[in-house]
Order: structure tokens, then C-alpha cells, then sequence
């Protein structure tokens, strides 16, 4: 949840512009204020759902090839799942497949990844490199996640193909709540279905309209339903990922799930609907004293300041000073590291894409990279973060399936999340687009064909 912008000051600050409405939003105060939704019992939030009994192996009712609903859990660390706050989420895991752990794509961001799973495109092949981002060919534009009006322009999202827009493309009805990037046309293409935007710290509001969506009738039900929950993401990144509210938020969003689940009963049995849930990033525990100022390093009139957190991207100006700039940053410094884009390691695929910074600096988990004046500025100290390297334990994701299409009590061995479009376009029978995944990685999960109910 960084803010951040160009620091070229004849720009104004867009930085605190850019970032101020979500910090507001998930400042201590607020989260205190909303603290009474993430204590209220789930029977309340879901119209007393969550005490009726968790749902049981018995198959889904077999009328055609299956629906599916993905469950994004934003910020759901894999290990979250070793504090059994989550009974429905852990039952889905112990019923159906579940992987060791996911690996998120770099850079460990929310849209960059949820772009990655739709579309099976890296960030560097998707276009969606970060949360925020500027473009050589959009000059003036800067793409930040809470600036709407900038994020909702299509040209942005035009450089892959998601899995909702073929599916469209066939007749096929989808719906999306929430997703990063299915609210914006793709060839003036939306999904059938779209929920307005909900108090995110409510899981069960944006719960109750997914759930209308599964209980239309055939014909009127999205095949592919696409839900995304940031509770989990947000406390971690105000409270930290030990915090007991992160507790409260587990079983928060573990109830929305478990009304989602619900609704898909029928006559006593479930429908022909695979569920899977799964998550972007994990998150790591930062010590708001470890921090790397930016401008004790180099001088910040000198460059760009894309953007900044646990990876920051800087476009030096081609000046003596940016020069200087350049070579201050690609030193040896403690707890973080620099590289010219092109120089990036090669397993993170990254660095090609012209929106991808000439220069990036990643702090190791744990420390973040800011200026001493936006530290200053910022309403709360982050005790949480993502973005760093994807092969870090604490940014481990989650990927558990259950379903017509799945096997039982399968545990399969970490997969990179590009994979999860090439498995989504085979169980729903659209031919997928080119891509970085492949299906062949993740086809041990599903039932052979003779095998499914």
C-alpha cells in the first residue's frame, strides 16, 4: 500500500496526492472505528450462514461442464493458514487440492498479480508492472491504484488478454467483483456482471452480492466469477502480520467464503461449480524503525521517484546529476539492493517492459526505502509489507481448489501463479491465449475425465 509518485517537484507532490486517500482509509484510526465489523459474529455478517455446518465431501451435482468462482484473499500469507482462524478455507485445503504454497509473480504487488493469474502474463509481459507506474507513450498519465479515474483508462491494460474478456468473447457470462482490472473495457468488453465497489473492511457486503450472482438461474449465472477480498491486506499493512487483528480479519473473510460456498447449494447438494481460493502476495513484518532514506543517498532533484515501499523504481534524468544519481544507487548498501533494469536477476522476469523504471532498488523483508519527508507525512507507520523478492518465505501465497474438477486430498508442490489461467481456461473449455504458464505444471490436480462425478 505504498504511496508514491515522481519527485521531480515541478510536478507538485504527487506523492502525498497519490497516496493520501488510502492511507487515510486504512490509518490506525480508522481501522479502530471500523474495528467493531471484524468483531461481530459472522452469523450476523452473513445472515447466520456461518453457523450452519461447513460444507461436506459430497459431490456436486453433474449437469455439464463446471462453473467456477475464484476467491482472491489479498495479502493471505501461506503460513496464515497455520493459525486455524479459517475452518472453511482449511476444509477446502484437507477436502480438495491445495498447494504447498503459490509463488507470486514480481514484483509481489496486488495488481501486477492479479493481472498475472487472468491473463497468464508475467507483469512484464502483462503491462501492469506495479501499482503505480508511468508510461513513455502516456506522457502526464501515472497510474496509481487509488487514483480511479487514471486506472479505469483502457490503454493501461492493453498489453494482455484476460481470461474473462474470452470468455465473453464466446457468449459466456462472468462477473467480477472487485478484480483488479475487470472493471476496465478490453475492447469495450466488460463482464456480464460487475458489484460496486464495498466498504473493504466488510467482507461480508461484497459476500452477499456474489452470492445473489450464484442463485440466478441457469442462463443467467456466470460461468467464471471472480471475487476479490483486501481485508486480510490491509490489516497487515497497518497492524502488522502478527497482530491480533489479523486474527479478526482471518475469520472475517473466511465467513464471506463460507456464504459463497453456501450459496452455491441446491436441493440439498452443491452445484456443478469448482471453488478456488487463493491468494497474490504474503505479507512480511516491518520494523517501522528500519527504514532506508532515499535521499540520504542520492539527491532526489536529480531523478523521478516513481515509486517507493519495499520496491522502488527510479528514473534518473539524464543529466551530470542523474548520472551521479545512477551510480550512487548501484553501491553496495545495507538491507537493499539496486540494479539497472536490464540487469534485474533473470528469474524474476522483469525489466523488459518500457514502464518498468530504468533503475530498481529492492529492500530486503522487513526494511522499506522512503524519503524522510514522506516518512514524516505518512498517518500511520507501515508494520507490514509486500513487493519484495517473490522467493521470500514471508511472500508466499495460497492456492486451494475444491470441486467436480479437482482431486481429493491432493497436496501439490509450489507452481509460479502465471499457471492458474492456462488451469481455468482448461476447466472452463476456452482455447487460452500465448502465455508464460503452462497447464502441463498444474494438470496433476485435476481428476482424470473418467474420474469426476
Amino acid at each position: 500500500m505504498p504511496g508514491n509518485a515522481p519527485f521531480r517537484w515541478v510536478h507538485g507532490d504527487r506523492l502525498l496526492k497519490a497516496g493520501a486517500n488510502m492511507l487515510r482509509t486504512f490509518s490506525p484510526e480508522y481501522a479502530a472505528m471500523r474495528s467493531l465489523h471484524l468483531l461481530l459474529p459472522a452469523t450476523v455478517l452473513l445472515a447466520g450462514c456461518a453457523t450452519l455446518p461447513l460444507p461436506s465431501a459430497n459431490p456436486p451435482v453433474m449437469d455439464g461442464p463446471p462453473d467456477v468462482v475464484v476467491i482472491s484473499l489479498d495479502g493471505f500469507r501461506a503460513d496464515y493458514l497455520d493459525r486455524h482462524e479459517t475452518p472453511v478455507v482449511e476444509g477446502l485445503a484437507s477436502r480438495g487440492v491445495r498447494a504447498q504454497w503459490l509463488v507470486p509473480s514480481f514484483p509481489t504487488l496486488t495488481y501486477p498479480n492479479h493481472y498475472a493469474m487472468i491473463t497468464g502474463r508475467y507483469p512484464d509481459h502483462n503491462g501492469i508492472v506495479d501499482n503505480y507506474m508511468d508510461d513513455p507513450w502516456l506522457p502526464g498519465m501515472h497510474f496509481g491504484i487509488n487514483s480511479f479515474k487514471t486506472i479505469d483508462d483502457p490503454r493501461w491494460w492493453s498489453e494482455a488478454t484476460p481470461l474473462w474478456y474470452t470468455l465473453q468473447g464466446t457468449g459466456t457470462r462472468t462477473a467480477e467483483m472487485d478484480w483488479p482490472g475487470a472493471d476496465v473495457p478490453h475492447d469495450g468488453v466488460l463482464p456480464a456482471l460487475q458489484g460496486l465497489q464495498k466498504e473493504p473492511e466488510v467482507p461480508a457486503l461484497r459476500a452477499e452480492t456474489v452470492m445473489g450472482w450464484l442463485r440466478l438461474p441457469e442462463g443467467e449465472r456466470p460461468r467464471l466469477t471472480l471475487v476479490h477480498f483486501e481485508l486480510v491486506d490491509a490489516i497487515g499493512h497497518v497492524w502488522g502480520p502478527d497482530s491480533p487483528r489479523m486474527d479478526a480479519a482471518l475469520r472475517s473473510v473466511d465467513a464471506a467464503v463460507g456464504g459463497i460456498i453456501r450459496a452455491l447449494k441446491r436441493d440439498g447438494e452443491y452445484r456443478n461449480t469448482d471453488i478456488v481460493v487463493l491468494s497474490d502476495h504474503g505479507m512480511a513484518a516491518v520494523d517501522p524503525a528500519h527504514i532506508i532514506y532515499l535521499d540520504d543517498v542520492i539527491n532526489l532533484s536529480s531523478v523521478d521517484v516513481v515509486t517507493m515501499d519495499a520496491l522502488t523504481g527510479i528514473d534518473p534524468f539524464d543529466t551530470v546529476a542523474g548520472r551521479a544519481a545512477t551510480a550512487a544507487l548501484l553501491q553496495p548498501h545495507a538491507h537493499m539492493h539496486c540494479w539497472r533494469k536490464q540487469d534485474l536477476p533473470t528469474r524474476l522476469h522483469y525489466g523488459t517492459n518500457p514502464r518498468v523504471p530504468h533503475v530498481e532498488c529492492l529492500a530486503e523483508p522487513g526494511w522499506i526505502i522512503e524519503t524522510h519527508r514522506f516518512a514524516s507525512l505518512r498517518p500511520f507507520p507501515l508494520r507490514g509489507d509486500h513487493g519484495y523478492d517473490n522467493a521470500a518465505p514471508s511472500m508466499r501465497a495460497i492456492f486451494i481448489a475444491e470441486g467436480p474438477s479437482f482431486r481429493d486430498g491432493y497436496v501439490a508442490p509450489p507452481f509460479p501463479n502465471v499457471d492458474i489461467y492456462f488451469l481455468l481456461a482448461h476447466i472452463l473449455g476456452v482455447a487460452p491465449e500465448p502465455g508464460d504458464g503452462s497447464f502441463a505444471e498444474v494438470a496433476g490436480m485435476l481428476r482424470p475425465p473418467t474420474a469426476r462425478p
